[in-house]
């Protein structure tokens, strides 16, 4: 797994100083894949969304989000992947 990404911020406008990149680098299907490895579930077909989230640092970091389940574990996740490294934030 990888660093903690944060708390999601739906309104919040980026600026050069503090964000990642607006263009993904990881494209949406490598992020659920990664997700559903990850946290031993499948993606649901909810749609997916890109958005921010603040990291601790007060960095914007530019993440998937993404909706994984395991009816068998009785699990549900709104994974976040970050869309330039590909990593699971937690």
């Amino acid at each position: 797994m990888s660093r903690y990404c944060g708390i999601y911020l739906p309104y919040i406008k980026p600026t050069a100083e503090s964000a990642a990149a607006t263009s993904p680098g990881t494209k949406i299907h490598d992020a659920i894949l990664a997700a559903e490895g990850l946290l031993n579930g499948t993606y649901n077909g909810h749609p997916t969304k890109t958005h921010y989230l603040a990291t601790s640092n007060s960095h914007l970091a530019l993440v998937h989000a993404i909706q994984i389940e395991n009816e068998n574990l009785g699990t549900f996740y709104e994974a976040f992947v970050d869309a330039h490294s590909g990593q699971l934030c937690r």
